[in-house]
């Protein structure tokens, strides 16, 4: 209670306020207080009386820079500027406080944040005044110091995005992410979990990212897009790990994607017969680059597992109830990379028999969609009893094709081919590689280690288990998998070698993982696998050794070999780089001064050539690219689907030196995500553009 002194019979002189109180407000920002009046009748009584009152003109809390202590913010908070959290210092926010950011400025935490709203009293992380996506930087929670760091039941709106950046135990739960301009919540080299989030507005790209070693439980997340333009991934897992289970994910390019040695697991551990839910995105379910999700084991599974599970119900079932439908393609496996590889996705609801021209499938690499669900899980009814594939196993196989390129009607009849059923392969014996899961995911990490490092012995060309073998690092097992790495046999994939450097990563052996990606890419020259290397060197530099000019220089050169690798990797890396913030500093960089240039990232590329944006964008049913060329030379500009396949010429010529510009006529194309790709002298360059119709 703050004493009081009446001055008059209207007017109160209150005591000084304390710094970071939770204060009450009315709708127009006054304090809510209540007055204790005490007084003594002439008989000696004594009577108390209580007034509610509202207190004019009480200031909210300001401060930028540094904070040389631990705090505690409550109430209203504007930041005049960025706020760093030294390393050993706590930033703690009270439930239903506000804070505020200035243009560009961030809330850097190298300490500890515990930001626990509760459902009644959210925290909201805001802007001072404009309702732009990406008017403030970013939540960074960086370095080991933020480990064990939680925002809970808060609403972060008109940022950029929510960056947990080497750090471990890191939670984000009960959340809203909503109007960032960039992304949702990106781990990188960090362990934790996103939970119950709803991840929504029509500029965000990826919704979840969990990449460079990462381990992230990604549960019940709501991500989809307000405007539906496809744009980016739902949940991206690239080079890194994790549960993922009933999450609803629509209108993304990729559903959930596991790229380069990812094995993401759609396991509901929960049992209740409803898992994930990915719809209306131009592919479900992206896979390539020795990634391999648990999806569903296949129906061999049920009768290994009494023996590891004893609790109720079979674990099996925890990976059922999975909903993939009305996507333009319902799962892509190894269209952008030939990698010979099966995927098992037994019941699972496709809305109806499976099709065929649903499923993109790369060369020598199989899908089994056996025993689909004839009933959406999603749609309230009980899970139903699973439906056999008519004539068939339900396998789908493109042994020659590197892409399915038209469709194909056989609703009554899924592609069979004899390469046999995968859900059997990988479940239906005693070497499954869904034990050692099952072991690693009761946390039994060592005796998962232990199953994984025998059964390659036994094995030592299956390529899956060497990334099974990789998830199951934590403090006690990471030294044996990294020895394990080191002496890779030779049936391994090269690919693996990148698993070793996000070993020494999470080991905190930045020069060592610096040496294996090195590595790779001089033994690998002019591959995609060196360029993924080089990406990993990218993040190094600008993660782990807080460089941005080292990692602009790296992105520079990727950009002009963007034909061995996505779109979407590259504008991963252009993404991070445009968010980054400097964890010593709470500052964006200076993109002019890091790359010569103006703030635009076109000017990574080579001086004096370079594409800007197409105008409008999106756009129905037409556009315009330009482009200069510093020297006169063949220009090739084509226009690319989701999948890679080439879908327009625009430009196959000779062209001089100059600015250049070309309209494109989408009008025969369907409503989702392009890429354009502008190659000439000293330059090739990828962007990406959206059709809506």
């Amino acid at each position: 209670m703050i004493p009081a002194v009446m001055t008059s019979p209207a007017t109160f002189q209150l005591g000084t306020l304390p710094y970071g109180y939770y204060w009450l407000r009315d709708a127009s920002g006054n304090v809510l207080g209540r007055v204790k009046v005490t007084g003594t009748d002439e008989e000696g009584y004594v009577h108390t009386s209580y007034y509610n009152i509202t207190i004019n003109g009480v200031p909210p809390n300001t401060t930028s820079g540094s904070l040389t202590h631990n705090e505690t913010w409550g109430d209203q908070n504007i930041l005049t500027g960025s706020v760093d959290v030294p390393s050993g210092d706590t930033l703690k926010i009270l439930p239903g406080s506000t804070v505020e950011f200035p243009s560009s400025a961030s809330l850097t935490v190298n300490g500890v944040l515990i930001a626990n709203g509760i459902y009644v009293n959210r925290i909201t992380f805001t802007s001072t005044g404009s309702t732009s996506p990406g008017s403030w930087g970013s939540i960074v929670l960086s370095g080991s110091g933020a480990s064990g760091s939680t925002i809970q039941y808060a609403n972060i709106q008109y940022g950029t995005e929510v960056d947990v950046i080497n750090a471990s135990n890191v939670t984000i739960r009960n959340s809203s992410i909503t109007n960032s301009s960039m992304n949702g919540i990106n781990f990188s080299g960090s362990t934790g979990s996103a939970l119950n989030n709803t991840i929504s507005n029509s500029d965000i790209y990826h919704g979840i990212i969990v990449q460079n070693g990462s381990n992230v439980t990604c549960n019940q997340n709501v991500i989809y897009k307000t405007n539906q333009n496809q744009q980016g991934a739902g949940i991206l897992f690239s080079g890194g790990n994790g549960n993922v289970w009933q999450n609803d994910v629509d209108y993304c390019n990729w559903g959930i994607a596991a790229i380069w040695g990812s094995s993401p697991q759609f396991s509901n551990q929960n049992n209740n017969n409803k898992n994930n839910c990915i719809t209306n995105c131009q592919i479900g379910v992206m896979v390539y680059q020795q990634s391999y999700p648990t999806i569903c084991p296949g129906a061999g599974a049920p009768p290994n597992y009494p023996t590891i599970y004893t609790g109720a119900g079979a674990p099996y079932s925890y990976y059922m109830g999975n909903s993939i439908h009305n996507n333009s393609i319902n799962v892509a496996l190894n269209t952008w990379y030939s990698t010979v590889s099966s995927l098992s996705a037994e019941y699972v609801y496709w809305g109806g028999t499976p099709v065929s021209s649903m499923f993109a499938v790369g060369s020598g690499s199989s899908i089994d969609y056996n025993n689909w669900l004839s009933t959406d899980p999603w749609s309230g009814a009980p899970l139903p009893s699973a439906s056999p594939a008519p004539g068939g196993s339900g396998v789908k196989t493109n042994q020659v094709a590197a892409r399915v390129t038209a469709p194909q009607s056989d609703a009554q009849s899924p592609r069979i081919t004899t390469n046999g059923s995968v859900g059997a392969n990988m479940s239906n014996s005693e070497d499954s590689l869904l034990v050692g899961i099952q072991l690693r995911e009761q946390d039994k990490y060592k005796e998962a280690k232990d199953y994984f490092v025998s059964f390659l012995r036994r094995h030592p060309d299956q390529q899956a288990a060497y990334v099974e073998l990789y998830n199951c690092a934590d403090s006690a097992t990471i030294q044996d998998i990294i020895n394990f790495f080191k002496s890779l046999p030779t049936q391994a994939s090269n690919v693996q070698d990148l698993l070793l450097s996000y070993l020494y990563l999470k080991e905190g052996e930045v020069n060592s993982a610096r040496d294996v990606n090195d590595e790779i890419i001089s033994k690998n020259a002019n591959t995609s696998l060196a360029v993924r290397a080089e990406l990993n060197n990218f993040f190094i530099e600008l993660y782990n050794e807080n460089d941005p000019t080292s990692a602009s220089s790296i992105l520079k050169h990727l950009q002009t070999e963007a034909n061995l690798s996505t779109p979407m990797e590259l504008s991963l890396a252009e993404d991070a780089l445009m968010t980054y913030v400097d964890p010593k500093t709470g500052k964006m960089p200076n993109l002019k001064s890091v790359q010569g240039g103006n703030k635009e990232l076109e000017t990574q590329l080579p001086d004096k050539a370079g594409m800007t944006q197409n105008y409008p964008n999106p756009f129905n049913p037409a556009t315009t690219m330009s482009y200069k060329l510093s020297v006169s030379g063949h220009v090739t500009l084509k226009v690319y689907d989701i999948l890679g396949r080439e879908v327009r010429t625009l430009i196959n010529d000779y062209q001089t030196a100059g600015v250049h510009s070309v309209r494109f006529d989408a009008q025969n194309l369907a409503s989702g995500v392009y890429f354009y790709r502008l190659t000439a002298p000293g330059i090739t360059q990828v962007k990406k553009m959206v059709v809506t119709k």
